[in-house]
């Protein structure tokens, strides 16, 4: 995310105080501010782009019409993301889909990162879908939607305690991964690769 967790989630609540008090262009801003990550999230969990986002539209008609809930999560945007999850593993439950999921294809664009973090990059990317489901959400969360371990634990409904565990959990299994293709790979090395370290708990 751009912004903080904090400025994020207050910007969140102040465009969900004025949906409340009718101003609709609010719900437009809304969308612009968390839009992206919920619709890779979605995708993630769905593995449809249609599907994905009529999910996403469908949970912000349905804030729409109960706009003070946000306004009164300690978390909005995670408060957003668990409502997208909810409504994803409705779906699955509709369609009785028990395939593993895919990871987005969502990288982060290749002239942003460095060349040589790029190739380990992709390199976790095709390993992440080695990982248990589980594990491959909190590691798509917390590194591609930047989110902390406590958002984190919030959308899925999980201990803080369990997610850093999967967390920690699947980075070491990408490192095994990794260190088959590169001998001298490792976690800072991962960390570096998809910005994200094990230093920065939260």
């Amino acid at each position: 995310m751009n912004s903080g967790p904090g400025q994020l989630d207050e910007s969140l609540k102040s465009h969900a105080e004025a949906l409340a008090r009718g101003r609709v262009e609010a719900l437009g801003e809304i969308f612009l501010l968390a839009g992206s990550h919920l619709l890779r999230y979605a995708l993630f969990l769905l593995n449809d782009v249609n599907e994905a986002e009529d999910l996403v539209q469908q949970s912000l008609l349905k804030l729409a019409r109960k706009p003070r809930q946000l306004k009164r999560a300690q978390a909005p945007f995670a408060y957003l993301m668990r409502m997208v999850r909810n409504e994803a593993y409705t779906v699955l439950s509709r369609k009785k889909v028990h395939a593993r999921k895919r990871l987005s294809e969502d990288l982060p664009s290749r002239s942003t990162i460095p060349v040589d973090f790029w190739e380990i990059a992709e390199s976790v990317h095709a390993a992440m879908r080695t990982l248990p489901l589980d594990q491959m959400e909190v590691v798509t969360l917390r590194i591609w939607e930047g989110m902390t371990f406590r958002e984190i634990a919030e959308v899925m409904g999980e201990s803080q305690n369990t997610i850093v565990s999967r967390y920690r959990s699947g980075l070491m299994k990408l490192e095994q991964k990794l260190k088959a293709q590169n001998p001298h790979a490792d976690l800072n090395t991962i960390a570096k690769g998809v910005t994200i370290g094990l230093d920065s708990i939260e």
